[in-house]
């Protein structure tokens, strides 16, 4: 319920106070998580972003803390978001980017244990 809550109020919020927020509450450098996580009936785990407004369902994740590994981060961020507990959890892709305001998704098409083209 607070989640809702605070997640209304930040909706609510202008752009340039977000952008002020994020940038003051976050390292210069931010590093990220993500998961893709698939059932027994090969269904992906969608959910609706609250804290990014206009970005509508994606996949679950989250920044990393400082001295975390990526492996914690993506448990914690589960167990955070929808009380998820992980059994397995392989690091599928990693990447950089020049431009830190520009992400672009990895090929879906590519099997994940093939070498970067």
């Amino acid at each position: 319920m607070l989640k809702s809550i605070l997640g209304l109020f930040w909706l609510n919020t202008p752009k340039f106070f977000r952008k002020f927020v994020i940038r003051f509450s976050q390292q210069r450098f931010a590093v990220s998580v993500a998961a893709v996580i698939i059932d027994d009936a090969n269904r992906v785990l969608l959910l609706k972003h609250v804290f990014r407004p206009g970005s509508g369902w994606g996949i679950p994740g989250g920044f990393i803390n400082k001295g975390e590994n990526p492996e914690k981060a993506v448990r914690r961020e589960l167990a955070e978001e929808i009380g998820l507990k992980l059994e397995n959890v392989q690091i599928v892709h990693a990447r950089t980017f020049r431009n830190a305001n520009h992400i672009v998704p990895s090929d879906p098409g590519r099997h994940p244990e093939s070498k970067e083209r």
